[in-house]
């Protein structure tokens, strides 16, 4: 065998163990966020033990194994973006005027997520799982890693739920907590928000094809 043949030979075995070891990456498939996917965050006042509001507007996707399994469901980044001044409460309007104002909606148009690394990983039944995840929140303007327990649970449609909250202080973004009137209105520091982003169809999840 002449050295051009050896080389080339070395050469397509070096391709291919690439190609092998980088297979894991290659199945990896990026899943758009369904309609169905949810954002909210509660917090309290002095005039009332409890207030929500509703992402209206937000978008995003996971990437993860198309043949994921609940044993491994492969999940390697999410992004989620919501539009800030879009957070809305569907009782008061009060409180959509106090949230634009504390989150600086018109420096800062997003709140935004992006998963950084799965910790592990638990099958809490054939179709379901636990995760414990670190990722990055940006809100106002502010980064923060957090950390956060996440549910999953694949659906007979072939979609995937992730379920997930995040107690936090706004304070800790240089968010100063909303007032009103003069002060005789004002919220709590502690606000947990929440999410249960919809995504897929895999074709790992349960019933699916």
């Amino acid at each position: 065998m002449s050295n051009a043949t050896k080389t080339t030979h070395a050469l397509l075995l070096l391709l291919v163990g690439l190609l092998l070891a980088d297979a894991p990456a290659l199945a990896q498939k990026q899943f758009p966020l369904t309609s169905d996917s949810k954002v909210w965050i509660d917090g309290t006042s002095n005039k009332t033990p409890h207030w929500t509001v509703h992402a209206t507007e937000l978008e995003g996707y996971v990437t993860m194994n198309p043949a994921a399994t609940a044993a491994d469901p492969g999940l390697t980044s999410t992004h989620l973006k919501v539009t800030s001044k879009m957070l809305k409460s569907k009782k008061s309007s009060i409180m959509d005027r106090l949230m634009y104002d504390a989150l600086k909606v018109k420096q800062h148009e997003h709140v935004t997520y992006d998963l950084t690394s799965v910790e592990s990983v638990t099958a809490t039944g054939d179709d379901s799982f636990t995760m414990e995840t670190l990722g990055n929140l940006t809100l106002a303007g502010e980064t923060k890693q957090i950390a956060m327990t996440v549910e999953g649970k694949m659906q007979a449609d072939g979609t995937v739920v992730f379920t997930g909250s995040h107690t936090m202080l706004m304070s800790d973004y240089k968010v100063k907590p909303p007032t009103a009137m003069f002060g005789a209105l004002h919220t709590g520091d502690e606000v947990i928000v929440h999410a249960e982003l919809v995504a897929g169809p895999i074709t790992g999840a349960a019933g699916s094809q």
